[in-house]
C-alpha cells in the first residue's frame, strides 16, 4: 500500500479504537504486537506518531496537494529557468554565426578579386552586385545595440571590397 495511504487508514482506526470498550483498553488498538505480517516503516512511524513534515503542517488534504504541486512543479520550474538561462547564450551564438557567415562570403569574394581584375575584368561588375547584395542583407540586419560595432565594421570591410574593386575597374 501506498505510505499515504497506510498513514490514512491508521488515523482512522486510531480515531475510531481511542476510546476503551469492554473488548480492548484505551490506545490498545492499532497496535504491531502479534501480527503475522511485519509492519512498514510508514505503519511504524506513524503508530510513533513520526508524520511527514508537510502533514505536521498542514492538514492532510492540503499536504498531499502541496506535495503533489511540488513534484509536479519543481521539474518544470527548473526546465524552465535552464531555458531561460539558455536563451541568450544561444541568441549570441545565432548572431555570432550570421556575422560569420557574411565574413565567410566577403572572404571568397575578396579571393576572387585578384584573379577577375586580372584575366577577366569584365566580371568586375557581377562582383560589385554581390558585395551590394551583401551589403544590402548587411543593412536589413535588425541586431541589439552591444552588437553595433561588429556591424559598422562588417559594413566597412564591404565598404573597403567595394573600394579596391571600384580602384580595379578605373584602371
Amino acid at each position: 500500500m501506498h505510505p499515504a495511504l497506510q498513514r490514512t487508514l491508521l488515523d482512522v482506526a486510531s480515531q475510531l479504537h481511542e476510546t476503551a470498550s469492554f473488548l480492548q483498553r484505551q490506545g490498545e488498538f492499532p497496535s504491531i504486537t502479534d501480527v503475522d505480517f511485519p509492519a512498514s516503516l510508514a505503519a511504524l512511524a506513524t503508530l510513533r506518531d513520526d508524520k511527514p513534515w508537510l502533514e505536521q503542517l498542514l492538514p492532510y488534504g492540503w499536504a498531499q496537494l502541496a506535495q503533489w504541486l511540488f513534484f509536479a512543479c519543481l521539474p518544470i520550474l527548473l526546465l524552465t529557468f535552464f531555458v531561460l538561462a539558455w536563451i541568450p547564450s544561444w541568441f549570441e551564438w545565432r548572431i555570432n554565426a550570421l556575422l560569420q557567415n557574411f565574413y565567410g562570403e566577403l572572404k571568397f569574394l575578396e579571393t576572387e578579386i585578384d584573379p577577375v581584375a586580372s584575366e577577366r575584368p569584365i566580371e568586375i561588375k557581377g562582383l560589385l552586385q554581390r558585395i551590394d547584395a551583401i551589403d544590402m542583407q548587411v543593412m536589413q540586419l535588425d541586431l541589439p545595440n552591444h552588437y553595433a560595432q561588429r556591424w559598422y565594421t562588417l559594413r566597412s570591410h564591404l565598404a573597403d571590397a567595394r573600394e579596391r574593386l571600384l580602384m580595379m575597374r578605373a584602371r
